[in-house]
């Protein structure tokens, strides 16, 4: 981060920026997404794991259209932080 020119007096800035979702380990069994969102992860490992049933298995639509209902929850939860709950404005500089 290169910020310029250099500042003559003490002062604060602030970003917004995104973290990589921390990998699950032996040490560390759950991590935020998890928590906050479990489904991502079941229905998506069920969706993924349909290949290898061996047979056509009509649940496989169902566990999709669990995972894309899980990712839209998880998009509008973030989108409700982003703006912790109030109205958005536009503001004049």
């Amino acid at each position: 981060l290169r910020l310029g020119p250099t500042p003559d007096a003490n002062g604060s800035i602030s970003a917004t920026y995104f973290a990589r979702v921390p990998a699950l380990t032996a040490l560390a069994e759950t991590g935020w997404l998890l928590t906050e969102h479990p489904g991502l992860y079941l229905f998506g490992a069920l969706a993924e794991a349909a290949p290898f049933l061996g047979q056509a298995d009509n649940r496989v639509a169902l566990w999709e259209s669990k995972y894309r209902s899980a990712v839209a929850e998880a998009h509008k939860a973030d989108a409700a932080a982003a703006s912790s709950g109030s109205v958005l404005r536009v503001r004049a500089r």
